[in-house]
């Protein structure tokens, strides 16, 4: 059984292909297959030493076969492959004359949850671990080691990369991303384990607080392993897959800034899939307890490794000065994080889908639609305005829990700032966002005297603009005239002519509150010393008109 502890040396050398040590190298060809049934075993991991250091660490290919040279010596291999048992201490003897080969043939090992259960014994951090936790590390010690073998020779991958800033509710207020093509030898890096183990993972700089994440290196490095407990963790279904994983967290009396979460293993393959943390010793504001990252590793078909998803969610803090101390409060969250995936046949990521959020903005009073409003995503980079029953589509590319904001100048007369809804962008059966905007009732409560303040009444909000320039006209004396029905008889209606005058503010507007619905309104604008200008308004069913009236 592999020990949990790894010298620095065998976790820091990267995976080579073609290895000589000299003059007369010759040719160590290497077989590696199943005891049951004879088959290669892709990706198995082969690791070489001379003289108890190790000198190759590398991947066998698809079909379970590694070709190096190797200077005359003694050498002695390991062979491990996920769900064997692996087998080390094989003597090679490599002659100036003649090349070797050597078939290995390894026996199944899959992983049994029952046993590992009973193994581990109840969670706790201790010093030694149990017989559960070794089989489970080193499953997960396999497939990091292969992740930095890959890197020797990585395969050709598309990547995109993102950063996104989201609200307290997590939902996406803002995303920019990239795209790049090559042969990566992986997407992010981890500081220096000895750094991180020293200074933790949560760092303050003069440029803002800085959140570290985990990767291969880190994971395998004595410094980790020395300063966290491993324990058999919490199993789960997903995709119908059966997951188990293998815990960690920092060791008791471990005060710095660190990490705790989980390795998730495959039962049935064996394979670790993802690698999930959080931070601990960190103090967070309410609503922060969402921080952390996630790490997906993928097998490809030729036995190599690659981290294929990657995120890590950090908070965006305000701070406020108290007389006595701080307040800290959070604002949002922001996210980096990627993915990968094999160029195949001249093929990589799935080009970026045109999705939507299809919706309607209606007066919450009324339940008329609403149009002229613009609906966007992403601080506007992605928008659409309602059309005359206040129905909308947003169209845009990427998937996710957006913040979707609702802005129109007419909102503002009436004293509501933007309205953010949340709502999933799709690709597929989207969900029609409904947004009930209190545009009516509010601006009646608000803006209209108690007497007139009724809601099954119209309202008129109105502005005089200069019809050359456009400008704001105030002090413009307006005069509003209609009729109305006082009663209606068998053979006729009686009616009463109605008038109100008011004058328009500095920003040009004026409004009328009370007014009949469906009946024309006379508006006469007359300014100062002028003569007036005759303009018709009507209140139709959504019972609040916006008017303009241009002055020559």
């Amino acid at each position: 059984m592999t020990s949990l502890k790894t010298s620095r040396l065998a976790a820091g050398l990267l995976a080579l292909h073609a290895w000589a040590g000299g003059l007369g190298a010759q040719s160590v060809r290497l077989e590696i297959t199943s005891e049951s049934g004879g088959r290669p075993i892709p990706g198995a991991l082969i690791s070489l030493e001379r003289d108890g250091l190790l000198v190759l660490r590398a991947l066998a290919d698809d079909g379970g076969r590694l070709g190096i040279n190797a200077a005359p010596g003694r050498y002695s291999l390991r062979v491990d492959a996920i769900g064997f048992k692996g087998k080390g201490g094989i003597p090679i003897e490599v002659e100036a004359e003649r090349g070797v080969v050597l078939r290995v043939a390894l026996v199944p090992q899959p992983l049994q949850l029952e046993e590992l259960v009973v193994a581990s014994g109840p969670r706790a951090c201790r010093e030694r671990s149990g017989p559960g936790v070794e089989r489970l590390w080193d499953e997960a010690r396999k497939a990091l080691l292969s992740t930095q073998a890959t890197r020797e020779r990585p395969p050709e991958v598309e990547m995109r990369s993102f950063e996104r800033a989201l609200d307290r509710a997590g939902r996406i207020k803002e995303e920019t991303s990239s795209r790049q093509r090559g042969f990566t030898d992986r997407p992010f890096h981890a500081l220096e384990p000895a750094v991180l183990s020293k200074r933790g993972f949560v760092e303050e700089r003069d440029d803002g607080v800085w959140y570290h994440g985990p990767d291969a290196d880190l994971l395998l490095s004595d410094e980790f392993l020395a300063d966290h407990c491993l324990s058999v963790g919490p199993e789960r279904r997903e995709d119908g897959n059966l997951l188990v994983s293998l815990a960690f967290e920092p060791k008791p009396g471990r005060s710095l800034p660190d990490i705790a979460g989980e390795l998730w293993l495959d039962v049935a393959s064996s394979e670790l899939r993802r690698i999930e943390y959080r931070y601990r010793n960190v103090e967070l504001p309410e609503g922060g307890s969402s921080v952390g990252g996630r790490i997906e590793l993928e097998r490809l078909a030729s036995g190599a490794w690659i981290v294929s998803d990657w995120v890590i969610r950090m908070p965006l803090i305000y701070r406020v000065r108290l007389q006595t101390g701080h307040r800290d409060s959070l604002a949002g969250f922001r996210e980096t994080g990627g993915e990968a995936r094999l160029i195949v046949n001249g093929r990589g990521l799935e080009p970026e889908r045109v999705g939507g959020i299809p919706g309607r903005v209606v007066d919450s009073t009324t339940g008329v639609g609403l149009p002229g409003v613009r609906v966007s995503i992403q601080n506007g980079r992605f928008s659409d305005t309602t059309g005359a029953d206040g129905r909308f589509n947003l169209r845009a590319t990427g998937r996710g829990a957006y913040l979707v904001a609702i802005t129109d100048p007419k909102l503002e007369l009436f004293g509501i700032d933007t309205l953010f809804r949340g709502a999933s962008l799709l690709d597929q059966s989207p969900d029609t966002l409904l947004v009930a905007v209190p545009l009516f009732e509010r601006a009646v409560r608000t803006l209209c005297p108690a007497d007139t303040a009724r809601l099954d009444r119209g309202m008129l909000i109105g502005r005089v603009v200069d019809s050359a320039s456009g400008r704001p006209l105030g002090e413009i004396g307006v005069d509003l005239r209609y009729t109305k029905a006082l009663s209606i008889t068998d053979n006729s209606i009686a009616e009463q002519a109605v008038r109100l005058e008011t004058v328009t503010n500095q920003q040009g507007y004026f409004r009328a509150c009370g007014l009949p619905v469906g009946r024309e309104i006379v508006v006469l604008a007359t300014p100062l010393g002028g003569s007036p200008t005759k303009r018709i308004a009507k209140v139709d069913d959504s019972r609040l008109a916006l008017f303009t009236v241009h002055l020559p």
